[in-house]
């Protein structure tokens, strides 16, 4: 079931007694299983439900890796489909690798995939607004919310403006709020940086940006 993605053919030409030689491109189509994501708005630490659709005739199984390099087999049905349940956990994404087998073991090219589940948390300044309008005068003090969106963060770490890493302690709603006033006018940078869960679970954060006037 193998194919060849690219190949370069090359035969000779003849013109006024001298031998030339001509190059053709062409590529075969790969024949790795598609994957269908049925939750693609699950959030973080949900499972997602995920289907592997033949390209290649005949096959019987599908190999898969999940998040790590252990294989799993999971058996295609009559239609040449298996479903699968995957639980998405993993900041900056879990990565997902395919082949398809025939009954006679030979197996197809691998697809892949990465899921992204949504998990960066919120910033929000009354004082200013993140991404939005230009905000207070410099030298103003800044409140700065950063609300979790996944239950059970109870920690982010975070840099302001290029300046040393912090970490900050979410409350039992999983806000966490810090104090800072930016110095001069224009453009700076609030960097969360990954948020931890009691039991040592990571998830995404994020970059965002406001305008002091």
């Amino acid at each position: 079931m193998a194919s060849i993605t690219a190949e370069t053919a090359r035969c000779p030409l003849w013109t006024q007694g001298r031998r030339l030689a001509a190059t053709f491109d062409y590529q075969v189509a790969s024949d790795a299983p598609t994957i269908e994501d049925h939750d693609p708005e699950a959030p973080f630490n949900a499972y997602r439900t995920v289907t592997f659709h033949p390209v290649a005739a005949d096959v019987v199984d599908y190999v898969y890796k999940f998040k790590n390099n252990v294989e799993h087999v999971v058996p295609a049905g009559a239609d040449g489909t298996a479903t699968v349940e995957l639980l998405v956990n993993m900041a900056g994404g879990a990565p997902l690798s395919v082949y398809g087998r025939g009954a006679d073991g030979t197996r197809s090219e691998t697809g892949s995939a990465l899921f992204n589940p949504r998990s960066s948390p919120t910033v929000t300044s009354e004082q200013y607004p993140i991404g939005g309008p230009v905000g207070a005068a410099a030298g103003t003090p800044g409140v700065f919310v950063v609300t979790s969106y996944v239950p059970g963060v109870v920690s982010y770490s975070y840099r302001i403006d290029g300046g040393p890493k912090a970490t900050g302690f979410t409350d039992g709603n999983g806000v966490l709020v810090n104090n800072y006033t930016p110095a001069t006018p224009g453009s700076h940078t609030i960097v969360i940086g990954f948020g931890t869960m009691a039991d040592g679970t990571i998830v995404d954060g994020g970059q965002f940006t406001f305008i002091a006037g």
